[in-house]
């Protein structure tokens, strides 16, 4: 399992691995930080999480071509961010404003699911996201489709959480 990020405000972080792994099953999409020259390459994609051999693992997919797939050939490490609640606080005083939230940020190892592997990721990518298609039905669909998705599973080495407590929902 991956490891908890040290905050430097460690009154908004979260120290419970456990708490940390939930909140991952309350977020669907995420921002990936690949490394390109001579800047970063951010790009959001729609996520599931997946815990597998005591790992966890984030699901998205993408083509089998184009920069973000090139990149994550070159260097599959990756670092990641999800805003999971988001409320700005505008006071009279531009000083005493504030965002309230809560997010997830950290690190990992993106690894290419096939075969039985990437049906399974991305079923449960499909139902994190809300599809409602029968389990069969949706393996058939997903069985035809696999050879032109690049199925991709985010290991989270390090992660953490935090938030600017007032966030109105957990």
């Amino acid at each position: 399992m991956f490891s908890l990020v040290k905050m430097r405000r460690s009154a908004r972080s979260c120290n419970d691995l456990t708490a940390v792994t939930q909140a991952f099953y309350t977020g669907q999409v995420m921002t990936l930080a690949l490394n390109d020259k001579p800047y970063p390459y951010a790009v959001p994609v729609n996520y599931a999480p997946l815990e597998l051999d005591n790992e966890l693992y984030l699901i998205f997919h993408g083509a089998q071509a184009g920069r973000r797939y090139t990149l994550l050939q070159q260097q599959p490490q990756v670092g990641f961010s999800i805003i999971l609640d988001y409320k700005l606080g505008l006071k009279d005083s531009a000083c005493a404003s504030t965002c309230f939230y809560r997010s997830l940020c950290g690190d990992g190892i993106v690894h290419r699911f096939e075969g039985e592997r990437a049906l399974l990721a991305l079923q449960t990518l499909m139902t994190h996201l809300g599809s409602t298609i029968d389990k069969e039905r949706m393996q058939a669909q997903l069985r035809q489709g696999m050879r032109q998705v690049n199925c991709c599973a985010l290991q989270v080495v390090h992660a953490g959480l935090k938030s600017n407590p007032a966030c109105v929902s957990h």
